[in-house]
């Protein structure tokens, strides 16, 4: 009788990428793939000092919620959540380039109507919007 010893599995690794990729622009996120692709966001980077989820009262943390439960939670594509959240108002329009983390970035910023909850971000080369900030009462300025 041969015993197994627990633990004696070898890991597979998920993937050789250490770096989030920044080389699909956001040129693509209008693309008719993308009409397809289901929204999906990470938290790949620290995210900016001051826009943490330690920074946030219970409230906003009630609004980050709802976010992920009207995008990935109803399982809209990457076009949908655009139309539905993408912030086109301000200085530079829907997107701004900025450095963040020593990247050069196109970052978005989602938000519902009126209200001043926003999450800014950018999309990575397998489609996720990676968060960089999450700013409950829109003090971010671009």
């Amino acid at each position: 009788m041969t015993k197994k010893r627990r633990g004696s599995k070898k890991s597979k690794k998920l993937t050789d990428k250490n770096k989030a990729d920044n080389t699909r622009g956001s040129g693509l996120l209008t693309s008719k793939e993308n009409r397809t692709v289901l929204f999906k966001f990470a938290i790949s980077e620290k995210l900016d000092s001051g826009f943490m989820f330690k920074d946030m009262k219970y409230s906003e943390y009630k609004d980050f919620c709802n976010f992920v439960s009207i995008t990935v939670n109803k399982g809209l594509s990457i076009t949908e959540v655009n139309k539905l959240l993408l912030r086109t108002e301000g200085p530079h329009g829907p997107k701004n380039e900025e450095i963040f983390n020593d990247c050069k970035r196109k970052m978005f910023h989602l938000g519902k109507d009126r209200t001043k909850f926003r999450i800014h971000g950018y999309y990575n080369s397998d489609d996720y919007f990676v968060i960089c900030r999450i700013d409950p009462k829109h003090v971010y300025k671009y």
